[in-house]
């Protein structure tokens, strides 16, 4: 990115933001990498309503555990990677997404380490031609190519020839 401006949940204040985080979101959960799985669906889902709503300090594998697989307040995580495992795959989809739709006004990121998700701006890419005229061009031609590599031998034996002597002394 050529710059990067993370748009903290509680900095969604406008509409606009909000809606184009939600629109984003909807089009993440309807693309290949995940329409087939419905776990990481509820996952991303669960996880960016959390933080558009203010809460995004409060996302913890044990309320993810409970709130969208389900789990029951007897849920141990050092025991069932489940959310750990689900949390993985989610990042990996993402980035799967990101690669197959570069136009995407906004990426939603779930960062290592926690569970909150940032989103970024994606800056509108630029394209920058530089035209060379064909009369500035340069050639190299065969010749000049095989006369390069002449030397490299030459060099080579320089330097054995350098280092044997200094070892006879």
């Amino acid at each position: 990115m050529l710059y990067s401006m993370l748009w903290a949940p509680q900095e969604l204040g406008s509409g606009l933001a909000r809606e184009a985080v939600l629109s984003q979101l909807e089009a993440i959960l309807g693309s290949p990498s995940f329409s087939s799985s419905k776990r990481c669906q509820d996952f991303l889902r669960y996880v960016v309503m959390e933080a558009l709503e203010g809460r995004a300090d409060a996302i913890k594998e044990r309320t993810i555990a409970c709130d969208v697989f389900g789990k029951g307040a007897h849920h141990d995580s050092a025991e069932d990677s489940l959310v750990r495992v689900n949390a993985r795959e989610v990042r990996k989809r993402l980035a799967a997404c990101c690669e197959s739709a570069p136009g995407a006004p906004l990426e939603i990121e779930l960062p290592l380490g926690g569970y909150a998700p940032s989103f970024h701006p994606v800056p509108a890419p630029s394209t920058i031609a530089v035209l060379v005229p064909e009369s500035e061009t340069i050639s190299v031609s065969s010749h000049e190519r095989t006369r390069r590599w002449f030397f490299l031998p030459l060099i080579a034996v320089i330097a054995i020839w350098n280092t044997g002597f200094s070892l006879c002394l």
